[in-house]
């Protein structure tokens, strides 16, 4: 067998320019449709599969494990973080609006409420994600997630108020051929 070179081997999928996601998680068809592009945190985008886990007993004198057991996988992730309030991003995520509350005065001016209420809810999230590389020459989708969005403002000097989004994948679903991810290259119509 021909050793496989650096120049077979090279592919390199770097930075992200969009994250576009799919509130249900299909089979990719050629016409495939996204329901939302996300305005995404730069270095916020996090997609790792976990260490496995080895179960190794030892005893004293011996640097080798005694014994081992099957080990087990770790989640594979994808976190990213959406700065931003939007109501359509609220609605995104599965919070729902809640009436509209009062205009508050403050001396000669007010503070009027930008759109409605919300109730934040703790409501599971599933779906697919496509991350599209720097140079767009490169798409990573991400299929069967399931996770949650939580509101957060932790660092107000130098992070907008938005939502930390977090996902493991679940597995493949049934009657599903495609994968859990899959890579793409982008070609031009000719």
């Amino acid at each position: 067998m021909a050793i496989k070179t650096v120049s077979e081997l090279t592919l390199a999928f770097m930075g992200v320019s969009t994250l576009r996601y799919k509130k249900t998680s299909a089979k990719l068809i050629a016409a495939q449709e996204w329901d939302y592009e996300f305005p995404v945190l730069r270095d916020s985008v996090n997609f790792t599969q976990g260490e496995i886990s080895r179960n190794q007993a030892f005893i004293h004198g011996s640097s080798r494990a005694y014994a081992t057991a099957a080990g087990e996988p770790a989640s594979t992730t994808l976190t990213f973080f959406v700065p931003s309030i939007n109501a359509d991003v609220q609605t995104a995520f599965g919070n729902t609006a809640s009436g509209t509350p009062a205009t508050l005065s403050e001396g000669t001016g007010y503070w009027k409420p930008v759109g409605t209420g919300i109730n934040l809810t703790e409501k599971q999230l599933s779906g697919m994600a496509m991350l599209i590389s720097q140079d767009k020459k490169y798409a990573l989708v991400i299929k069967n997630l399931e996770g949650y969005a939580s509101v957060q403002f932790d660092a107000p000097s130098t992070k907008p108020l938005g939502y930390n989004v977090a996902f493991d994948v679940s597995g493949i679903t049934e009657g599903d051929t495609d994968g859990d991810v899959v890579l793409y290259e982008y070609s031009a119509t000719s």
